[in-house]
Order: C-alpha cells, then structure tokens, then sequence
C-alpha cells in the first residue's frame, strides 16, 4: 500500500518539519531542568540538587560526582626510585660531586613531593576553593620547570665528571617525568570528578602560573686545554666483549679516542669498569670491560703511558637491579684528569 502524496507546498513542509525539531529540542529541555528529577548530569559528576552549591562558591562537593582513588603514599613512591646511596669506596672527589647531584635531585623530588601532597578536595571553579588550586597551579609550574640541570658548564673544562653522572640524572629524570606526568593527570582526574569546566580552570590555572625558569649562561668563555669525556660504553649481561657492530657502542669509543687524540698533551684518561650486582663475578666482569675498552684504545693509537684502569664494580648503580633499564649498570665510562 503506498502512502497518499503530500499535497502541500515545498515551503509548508520546510515549515512543518522546523516545527517539528523545534519541539523536540524544547521536550528535551523541559525533561533535563525539571525540578523533580534526580539524575546525575552527563559529563559534570554532579547531582542535579547540588549543582548550585558549586556554582554559588562555597566549594561544597557533591556525594554524587565520582570520586577518584588518591595516588599511592608519597614515601612509597620515594623507596622506588633509581638509587642514591653514595659508596663509601669512591674517591673522596666523586662522592662530593655524587652529595652535589643528590641535593638537587632532592630539591626536585621535594618539589614534586609538595604537589603529591596537597591535592585539593573541592572545585576549582568554585569561589572558596580556587585559592587552594591557584596555589597547587603555581607548584605545578615549579615541579615542571624550577630547576637546574645539574650537569657541569662546557666552560668548565676537566671536573672531575663522567658519564656516569649524565646516566644518573636521566635515570632520575626519566622517574621524575613519569612522577610528574602521573601527579599532573590525577589533579585533572580530582578537577575533572567536579565537571569539564573545572578541569578546564585547572589548566588554566596551571598555564597562567608565573614561576622564574632558571636561565641559560650564553656568556663567552676561554677555550679550556681538556675537556670531560662524557661518553659512556654499554656491554651486554655477563659479557665484557666490546659490541663494535652497536651504533651507540662505536660512537662513544670514537668520540672518547677523538677526544683524548685531541687534549692528551694536557689530560690523562682513567677508564673506570661497572658491572651490575646480578652478574656473575661484577667485579672481575667490570676490570675486564675496561681492560678491552682501553686495548681498543691502545690499538687505535693512544699511548699506553695516557691510560689508566679502574675497578669500580657495583659502587656506583645507575639503576636498580632487575629493572627494564639496568643495561646502564653494565657500563664503561671516563675520566679525565688535568696533567700537572
């Protein structure tokens, strides 16, 4: 059976069907604002009965927005972070340089620590309680951009450094950022439980935040005689054979015999042997890392007389053992010492 054909005029049946739209859009609205209904709203987290209390500003929350679990203990977090522990059998140089990076790690585990700590429990849009969140706002800007490097100035010519302590800070720095990131999304999960609106204020908030960044010396400098060698050559579990077919392998050599090539009138190299507390043997695998590191060297043209090895074993973890990027333990690195 075929339905009968309209009759009325194109514009009648334009007419008719906004018609049409515009009461179902006004049906739909009278459902979602009748004063009866118990509903939570969709995308806000809050109660329809107690939407005012937030949009007034007294910071009340509502038992109906979903609560978010609070992150883990700040003390727990600490006790898995890559070690820190200074071993009393290094030089008395390195472990004042070692004491110098653990306190500005500290400074920025403190202040990433702050944040953990204080997360507000009310909305950020509210009245009351956007003081707390300019507050934790301006924390979060500290915890992202606050702080130093750490490592020493191109200036600087021979400190004492090595590659080690560039493995140290982007070990903390990768547990760092991950602190961070984690921190950073729980406060837009706590603001987000409020409404969408409020986790857009907490951005706001955080992007508006005026912290000092600490600034980069471009200043000029005199070329020094010799330079740290920073570089660092990574063996593979239980082996002390040099990976020469390893692009980053083959770099750090080269750049480490290029570079003493270039200053050794002025600078002696101590290549110093690690090994990770799993292996079998760590202290006798780290001399032998470093014995064939420095024949390679030899065979390339260094003077033996220029070379020196040392045994650092597990005194100086990068990582801890067992974790995906303990590689970094099984390592060889560089220093570099000033002829008199």
């Amino acid at each position: 059976m075929s339905c009968p054909a309209d009759k009325r005029s194109p514009r009648d049946v334009i007419l008719a069907r906004r018609a049409l739209y515009l009461s179902t859009a006004l049906a739909a609205l009278g459902c979602s604002s009748s004063p009866n209904t118990t509903a939570t709203t969709v995308g806000t987290g809050h109660a329809s009965g107690s939407a005012s209390g937030s949009a007034s500003g007294d910071g009340a929350t509502s038992d109906a927005r979903v609560k978010v679990a609070p992150p883990a203990p700040f003390e727990e977090v600490l006790a898995k972070r890559p070690p820190m522990e200074i071993n009393s059998g290094l030089g008395a140089a390195e472990r004042a340089r070692l004491a110098a990076q653990n306190a500005a790690l500290e400074t920025r585990y403190a202040a990433v620590g702050k944040v953990w700590r204080q997360v507000p429990g009310c909305d950020p849009v509210a009245n009351t309680c956007e003081p707390q969140w300019r507050a934790v706002a301006k924390d979060v800007q500290f915890m992202l951009h606050g702080h130093e490097s750490g490592l020493p100035s191109p200036c600087a010519g021979v400190t004492g450094a090595t590659g080690s302590d560039v493995l140290r800070a982007g070990a903390h720095g990768r547990y760092l950022d991950a602190l961070m990131k984690r921190i950073d999304a729980h406060l837009g999960a706590v603001a987000k439980s409020f409404s969408f609106r409020s986790e857009r204020r907490y951005r706001q908030l955080v992007a508006a935040a005026n912290v000092a960044r600490p600034m980069v010396c471009l200043s000029r400098c005199p070329q020094p005689d010799a330079h740290d060698i920073l570089a660092v050559v990574l063996f593979a579990k239980g082996s002390a054979a040099l990976r020469l077919d390893d692009p980053a392998v083959k770099r750090a050599i080269g750049l480490t015999l290029h570079t003493q090539s270039a200053q050794s009138t002025h600078a002696k190299l101590i290549i110093r042997g690690h090994a990770d507390p799993a292996e079998a043997e760590p202290t006798k695998l780290a001399a032998a890392r470093a014995q064939a590191v420095a024949n390679w060297l030899i065979k390339e043209g260094l003077s033996a007389a220029d070379i020196s090895r040392e045994t650092i074993g597990t005194k100086l973890l990068i990582e801890r053992s067992g974790s995906p990027h303990d590689g970094d333990n099984r390592r060889v690195d560089f220093q570099v010492v000033a002829k008199p």
